[in-house]
């Protein structure tokens, strides 16, 4: 929504009122309908993923969720209502819900959440990449690399991002951390029009410019379009040759970068850069942009900033419409670029020189880690603006040494480019939307979509988090410092529905209250468990007593709190959990989920155990509870069923009993693990999420059953990485949310946990289980790995692999130990000089002193 002046500001905010306040009436009006669909509440604008159980014409919502209701197979319903994109009335019925998405003007319903009831049919094929034509000589370099990821001009999928701001290139819009519209369960990320985002060399000589290739550089941040100077017949050969011909000569070309400042976090750049040293031409280069995109999200005006700006800059201020809730703050953004629809540059290219124009975008909100002001935010955005004119000689420079440092810990794979590739891109996408000086969290679909409305799920904790941990621990407590924040809302959610301690929402968005907007998944409480597993796994892997006394206690006690009012006792002396549902969504509203009494009795476990540490006086109650606390076992099939009354056979959604073994460690015989593994296979969704195979592939090469761990290492990413940009995507076909970096995570845990072997047993103390090479690969590297204050890197090859100090370890750290498990065991103190393992071998990380095993080795 868009206004120039006041006056029509004025106006404007009128109209959103008054759409405001039809919506509410129509959500007024939703709500009364039919007795039998009266348990249900009707989503605004959202539609659901999932398989087709039949379609029809319907004239209201209320039809289109009976007829669901009464279709015994049907989970969900969307109706593309008279608002909506295709507004044809059509009622479209799912059997099962892979997710979630905004969709304008739709209308959706969860009706049961425990499907699905049908026969999922095969996923769509994935549309295929494009080749590049020309391109500099370097990229393919990079690329073999796998440093670089290279598509054609036109192709979807590459990503931009540092933590605060993050987009999808060619898109028009970008997402802010902390920037949401709409009221609770309406709420989504904000889409803020960025033009610059689509900055290109449109004109060359007055002729239309024919970009040739596209680049990725992910050890760069940098996303670059390459167009020739003088069409195909410039010398270099044909503008749409492929591979080696492509980078057969020089020829004077123009590189169009686009970056989001590393360093300078408010900052996006749009860099023109053209090489015309060999040339003997001249060349005159036009570089555009769009208008601003129209935006629903927030009420845009042009402004004028009080401390002035360069003549070809505009700046616009954004003030979302909806507050999340009556009283939370009004998001503001500021927001100043070169205007480059209304000021085209035109760049004079002479023989023999290579030259460059900088175009910026800078935004704030009154929102951000260091807040600005309301009304201060455009004045904010535009000083940046005039300070980043000054520096545009050494932004670039200064970026890629922002870079250098947020990938100099990270995983190298030798012997496998395209998988290189595949772990590069994947680590990148993990990086691009968290950063340690923004605590606004994450989303199952990043910083960079509006998937899953970019509420802040499990997913993060449980599958994101680990990998920030070893590699980012400053990312890894930014991440729970938002929970932190928001212990307040979670005090009173358990409040609100009747518990004790602190109830962290099952999505949360920016204040913390709760933004679910499917009645029946509230009940996955399991988050609680998940919150507090990771709390206790970051003060086991810093030590850092004054940060559990002071931030991660708190939390602990309030979700030990709240286990135990939820918990009650059963007559044989145990304790039981009802009305919860684990991460099988297919089965909710159950008693005693497995997966959901472990993360429960974790819980209690970690806040009687660590309260003395924290100066409080332990909790007896918790100990109590979590030592009689249910956990189902079935001695005569050998396995941990899911819940009470689970029927063998029975579908299941995606990973759930198997997390047992990996990530909880939870005791148990390799025969039960072997078990749970070989059963769930057989009845997990074949279509289900992208991070349940990689929970596979770990736990089969936990019991040394390295031929299915190989198999489900390769299924955890080749149908779900795809494209030339190794976009994630939820379910296999590129269905799904977009940019599921949830996958990503899983994936990644596969990597350094799986094949890496990494494993917190206890406070400061690291198991390295049997680490080895990747599939199809010659080598593995963990490199920069931060534990307990110590900096290390394990080198793995088919023969031994290796453990050694980084030289960025800290000299104060203290002395770590690393215990090889031989018989009899060696142990050695841990320096830069290393320790090498025979393959297949498994050792212990820690503080423990060698004296306490015997004394040290050779």
């Amino acid at each position: 929504m868009w206004t120039s002046s006041p006056k029509d500001g004025a106006l404007a905010r009128k109209v959103a009122q008054l759409v405001f306040g039809i919506e509410l009436i129509l959500s007024n009006c939703e709500s009364s309908v039919p007795t039998n669909t009266s348990d249900f509440t009707f989503l605004n604008n959202t539609d659901f993923y999932g398989f087709n159980d039949g379609a029809q014409v319907v004239a209201t919502m209320e039809d289109c969720a009976n007829l669901c209701l009464n279709k015994p197979s049907c989970v969900a319903a969307s109706w593309n209502g008279p608002g909506s994109r295709y507004h044809d009335n059509n009622c479209n019925l799912h059997c099962s819900t892979a997710g979630k998405r905004t969709m304008q003007g739709e209308l959706a319903v969860l009706i049961r959440p425990q499907g699905p009831n049908c026969k999922s049919p095969p996923p769509p094929a994935p549309p295929p990449p494009s080749n590049p034509g020309w391109m500099p000589g370097d990229w393919q370099n990079r690329f073999d690399e796998g440093h670089m990821l290279i598509s054609g001009p036109g192709d979807k999928g590459a990503q931009l991002g540092n933590g605060y701001a993050a987009f999808f290139v060619q898109g028009g819009t970008e997402f802010i951390a902390g920037v949401f519209n709409k009221r609770q369960t309406s709420s989504h990320r904000a889409a803020v029009p960025s033009p610059l985002t689509k900055a290109a060399i449109t004109a060359i000589n007055g002729n239309t410019a024919i970009p040739t290739a596209a680049a990725l550089d992910l050890e760069m941040g940098v996303y670059t379009t390459v167009t020739p100077l003088g069409g195909s017949n410039s010398r270099g050969g044909n503008m749409h040759s492929h591979a080696a011909d492509t980078r057969a000569a020089f020829r004077p070309y123009c590189e169009q970068r686009l970056y989001t400042h590393q360093a300078l976090e408010h900052l996006l750049v749009a860099e023109t850069r053209c090489n015309n040293t060999d040339g003997d031409s001249a060349w005159d280069v036009t570089v555009s942009a769009p208008g601003p995109e129209l935006t629903l999200d927030l009420l845009m005006q042009k402004e004028t900033p009080r401390g002035g700006l360069p003549p070809n800059a505009t700046c616009w201020k954004g003030t979302v419409i909806v507050t999340e809730t009556n009283t939370s703050k009004r998001q503001e953004v500021g927001i100043c670029y070169t205007d480059l629809e209304q000021h085209a540059h035109v760049m004079h290219v002479a023989p023999g020189q290579v030259s460059s124009a900088v175009h910026l975008r800078t935004i704030y909100t009154n929102v951000d880690t260091n807040a600005t002001a309301t009304g201060q935010t455009v004045d904010a955005a535009a000083a940046a603006y005039v300070r980043a004119v000054a520096q545009a000689d050494t932004l670039w420079d200064s970026h890629v040494r922002a870079m250098a440092l947020r990938t100099q810990a990270r995983i190298e794979v030798g012997g496998n480019a395209e998988l290189a590739r595949v772990v590069n891109a994947t680590a990148n996408a993990l990086l691009d939307t968290v950063r340690s000086d923004v605590t606004y969290s994450t989303s199952p679909g990043g910083l960079a979509t509006n998937s899953y409305h970019g509420h802040t799920f499990w997913d993060v904790c449980t599958w994101m988090w680990p990998a920030y941990l070893f590699f980012q621990p400053s990312i890894a407590r930014a991440v729970l410092e938002y929970r932190v924040q928001r212990l307040p809302e979670a005090l009173a959610n358990a409040q609100l529905n009747g518990f004790e301690g602190a109830m962290f929402p099952w999505e949360s968005a920016f204040t913390g209250t709760e933004t679910d907007p499917a009645k029946g998944t509230t009940i996955e409480e399991h988050l609680q468990g998940d919150i507090a597993f990771a709390f206790r796994q970051y003060y086991f892997a810093t030590g850092d007593v004054t940060w559990l006394t002071n931030s991660g206690f708190p939390v602990l006690e309030g979700i030990a709190r709240f286990w135990a009012s939820k918990a009650y006792l059963n007559a044989n002396g145990t304790y039981s959990i009802a009305k919860i549902m684990g991460p099988d969504e297919y089965h909710g509203n159950v008693v005693d989920s497995v997966y959901c009494n472990v993360v429960a009795k974790y819980s209690l476990e970690a806040a009687y155990g660590l309260a003395k540490t924290a100066g409080v006086t332990p909790n007896a109650t918790f100990k109590d509870i979590a030592d009689k606390l249910v956990v189902l076992f079935d001695t005569t099939n050998n396995y941990h069923p899911e819940f009470q009354g689970y029927t063998r056979g029975t579908k299941i959604k995606q990973a759930d009993t198997i997390l047992l073994g990996y990530p909880l460690l939870y005791n148990m015989s390799t025969s039960v693990r072997q078990s749970d593994l070989d059963y769930y296979a057989t009845v997990t969704d074949v279509n289900g999420p992208a991070m349940t195979w990689s929970m596979f592939s770990v736990n089969y090469g936990d019991i040394y059953n390295d031929t299915a761990a190989a198999q489900y290492f390769e299924r955890g990413y080749k149908d779900n990485a795809l494209g030339n940009y190794h976009d994630w995507h939820e379910v296999v076909g590129a269905s799904g949310a977009d940019n599921f970096i949830t996958g990503a995570g899983g994936f990644m845990q596969s990597v350094f946990a799986g094949y890496g072997g990494l494993r917190i047993v206890g406070k400061c103390t690291l198991q390295l289980l049997r680490p080895r090479v990747l599939p199809n690969s010659t080598g593995l590297a963990l490199r920069r790995v931060s534990f307990c204050g110590s900096v290390f890197n394990v080198d793995i090859s088919p023969a031994q692999w290796t453990i050694a100090l980084d030289d960025a370890s800290p000299t104060g750290a203290l002395p770590m130990f690393v215990t090889v498990q031989t018989d009899p065991p060696s142990c050695h103190r841990l320096d830069a000089h290393g320790i090498s393992v025979s393959a297949g071998a498994s050792a212990t990380l820690g503080t423990t002193t060698c004296a306490s095993h015997g004394g040290m080795g050779n």
